[in-house]
């Protein structure tokens, strides 16, 4: 578990379904994500059980849950979710529209990202062109743009090679 000043990062869990369900059902949110639009609270359900609980298949790490501390509402998500080589995994992440513009992602992310820069040699992060606000967070956060193709933008942050 994380803390931050409004927020605990913990794993995702079950019981979560209801709130992701509640941003994950909307075409807004789904047009930025790499996972299908969630038609009902089951595909939620199956989300977490066949993607965030399989983490160790992929040789990634567990999905965190941002949960509000105020309220205990579970607003958004973020993971590190693939391993593309050398200690260097694809971060993915996700949050309420509700709760945008509110600084809790870039609070939530920096603190991940603190976690984990001892743990892994680089980041990378996939954001579809138009995703304005992903791609001026990652900045924020030290990522800088590697690539590009008709669709993405991929950006990185590298912290060091481990011995």
């Amino acid at each position: 578990m994380l803390v931050t000043k409004r927020l605990i990062l913990r794993k995702v869990e079950i019981e979560d379904a209801a709130d992701i369900y509640e941003y994950a059902c909307l075409d807004s949110v789904s047009k930025y994500t790499q996972e299908k639009k969630h038609e009902n609270i089951e595909d939620s359900i199956d989300s977490i059980i066949n993607f965030h609980f399989k983490y160790k298949e992929r040789n990634a790490f567990s999905t965190y849950a941002l949960e509000l501390k105020s309220t205990g509402k579970m607003i958004g998500l973020i993971a590190l979710h693939t391993c593309l080589s050398n200690n260097c995994f694809e971060i993915g992440f996700e949050c309420n529209p509700k709760y945008h513009n509110q600084g809790y992602m870039q609070e939530a992310l920096s603190k991940f990202m603190e976690y984990y820069e001892n743990q892994v040699n680089c980041v990378v992060a996939k954001v579809l062109q138009n995703n304005n606000i992903s791609l001026h967070l990652l900045k924020k956060l030290k990522f800088i743009e590697i690539g590009k193709n008709k669709e993405e933008i991929i950006l990185e942050r590298r912290f060091y090679e481990k011995i």
